[in-house]
């Protein structure tokens, strides 16, 4: 359970609280349904559990939405849907 105290938390500390609990639930699922992820990477979508485990072990990088916006204008690909700096 996310404890009900993060409503007195900065934006900040709930990042932290959310990123921690993201990974723990990876963590989790890697850990106890080994066999479960060796079917998807198998026979779904190849590549799945070396993904996860970059989420659950890599430090997730905090950017605002204009540097966001920045590096998907920079990166030369065409989107579905256009990026715009609003």
């Amino acid at each position: 359970m996310i404890e009900p105290e993060l409503a007195f938390d900065d934006l900040g500390d709930d990042i932290a609280c959310v990123t921690a609990y993201l990974q723990y639930v990876v963590r989790y699922i890697l850990e106890n349904f080994a066999e479960d992820m060796d079917f998807f990477n198998t026979w779904i979508e190849k590549g799945i559990i070396s993904r996860l485990s970059d989420v659950a072990d890599k430090a997730f990088i905090q950017l605002t939405y204009t540097d966001a916006i920045n590096l998907l204008l920079k990166a030369n690909k065409r989107f579905e849907f256009p990026v715009l700096l609003v």
